[in-house]
């Protein structure tokens, strides 16, 4: 459930985007984590959302390699890594 904030900036965001010219030259990147709870209304008119694209959750390999990443200077053995992988399939829990 959204707060009236919530609904009042995605109210406002929506009036915007209905208001400018084809050719504003305006980029607008929405991003969420939960793109089943989308208003409905928001890909619903032409020109509003263009194109949506989907990043799945990464695989093993393309968390181990976050890990890596994240890890810069950071001395995580083989096990703890592992361990993490093993955690973190399917994302992160909702509370």
């Amino acid at each position: 459930m959204r707060s009236p904030c919530e609904e009042s900036l995605l109210n406002r965001l929506l009036n915007e985007m209905d208001g400018l010219r084809e050719d504003a030259g305006i980029l607008f990147i929405l991003t969420t984590n939960a793109p089943e709870t989308l208003e409905s209304a928001l890909p619903g008119r032409p020109g509003r959302i263009d194109q949506a694209i989907e990043f799945p959750l990464p695989h093993d390999a393309g968390r181990q390699k976050l890990i890596k990443l994240y890890a810069r200077g950071l001395e995580i053995n083989r096990e703890i890594s592992h361990l993490i992988v093993r955690k973190t399939k399917g994302g992160v829990e909702e509370h």
